[in-house]
């Protein structure tokens, strides 16, 4: 029996060393382990136990891990379940045709601690987030349902309830403000608590909504071995419909990032075509009701060849490049934001980055602290002032003393403020 409140991990996989291994690594999680030893064993307690994460090799005598995936896709045993497969180096044919069957990830065999813990982390929170969306969105569809017929009632009881709606409103009112905290909680959730890549890359982020929820939204992710992904995003507007949106927009890219091809292997999608999917996207799906768009900055980094490939759609804050020298590029490209017009092509600009060198992005939130009004301000004199913040020596610092100025004369801040620096390490 499933103990409440912990998660349930599944490992297939016919060598007991590895079992040992993955529990012993495990072990300060507080997760409670299911063990198959074979394909048809796996298929059995995934159907009966429900675990929340499986961990599958694909080389097993008998039934191989290519023909649980086959029969748990054929069956639908495990929709809402992130499998993660176990390979060898040499599995890389295997690798994509287990993504190919539905498998979320791969790790290699054996497994390192760090990686193991990390991304079992990420898609058991992943997971988590699903679910919770799942249930907020029914809990708000049947609270629209319940005040409906109550206000239907109210009309023809004006005079009579006027006191009780008073007390009605309030409850509304305290149940709303908890809805959008709970939003909130749910966007803060889907944020990276860790980066990839640390011993290559160091993020140094600072993320500051104007009201409970926000519109800005950014993210650093694991492609693969080699590449990372990262963006930086702004959401027309603010509160709860823009934060939906910035969910919607990491659902897409988490989505699209990588591509199968023919020959049985993936390619990662450049930056301009995830942009242009992700537009077509948002447009077709009427996502924004024609009153919302997005402006974006989604780039890859490969760390063997030091290569950034990126992108920009509508972003007039334009990320800089901070070089080791002290020289400064700016990314200029004019494009338009995600959700203004379909078919959209977006550029791709390609740049070699060295130890040292440092990619800044940001939201036009940040001229809000820098200046007291930023509108009238040329190009260049906005990507001065960034550069001006970038050598004041400690930008934490200085940034929480500019915000606190800002907070102390104007009460609040008038928009979301993200800043994102990334530095190259080796």
């Amino acid at each position: 029996m499933k103990e409440e409140g912990k998660f349930t991990v599944l490992i297939a996989d016919d060598n007991p060393d590895i079992h040992y291994l993955i529990k012993r690594m495990l072990k300060s999680r507080g997760y409670e382990f299911i063990d198959a030893f074979d394909g048809k064993e796996a298929i059995s307690k995934i159907k009966t136990e429900r675990p929340d994460i499986v961990l599958l090799d694909l080389r097993m005598p008998g039934m191989d891990g290519i023909e649980v995936l086959q029969e748990i896709k054929r069956k639908g045993l495990a929709e809402d379940t992130p499998i993660l497969v176990l390979t060898v180096i040499s599995d890389e044919d295997l690798k994509v045709k287990a993504l190919s069957l539905g498998a979320s990830d791969f790790l290699t065999k054996p497994p390192h601690p760090f990686e193991l813990k990390a991304r079992i982390n990420t898609y058991l929170r992943l997971k988590k987030v699903t679910k919770d969306l799942r249930i907020y969105s029914e809990k708000l569809e049947k609270l629209v349902e319940e005040k409906t017929a109550e206000l239907r009632k109210y009309v023809n009881q004006l005079e009579k309830m006027v006191e009780e709606k008073v007390g009605v409103i309030r409850e509304q009112n305290e149940e709303l403000q908890r809805s959008i905290k709970a939003a909130a909680n749910v966007q803060k959730s889907l944020l990276p608590s860790n980066f990839p890549m640390g011993k290559y890359l160091s993020f140094n982020i600072k993320y500051l909504p104007c009201e409970t929820i926000g519109g800005d939204f950014y993210d650093v992710f694991r492609i693969d071995e080699d590449n990372i992904g990262l963006f930086i995003a702004d959401v027309s507007g603010h509160g709860v419909p823009s934060a939906m949106i910035s969910i919607f927009l990491k659902q897409e890219i988490s989505y699209r990032v990588k591509r199968i091809v023919e020959d049985r292997k993936y390619n990662i999608v450049k930056p301009a075509e995830l942009l242009k999917l992700v537009n077509e996207s948002f447009i077709q799906s009427n996502i924004g009701e024609g009153f919302f768009y997005i402006t974006m900055v989604y780039a890859n980094y490969n760390i063997t060849g030091k290569e950034l490939i990126i992108s920009v759609a509508g972003h007039h804050a334009l990320p800089i490049l901070k070089r080791a020298d002290g020289k400064t590029e700016v990314v200029k490209v004019e494009s338009y934001p995600i959700g203004w017009f379909n078919g959209v092509s977006y550029e791709d600009l390609v740049y070699t980055l060295n130890p040292g060198d440092r990619l800044v992005l940001y939201t036009d939130g940040i001229f809000d602290v820098l200046c007291n009004s930023y509108e009238n301000i040329t190009l260049n004199k906005r990507v001065q002032m960034v550069e001006n913040l970038l050598e004041s020596g400690d930008i934490n610092e200085k940034l929480d003393s500019l915000i606190a100025d800002y907070l102390n004369r104007e009460g609040k801040l008038n928009d979301d403020l993200t800043f994102m620096i990334m530095k190259i390490l080796k």
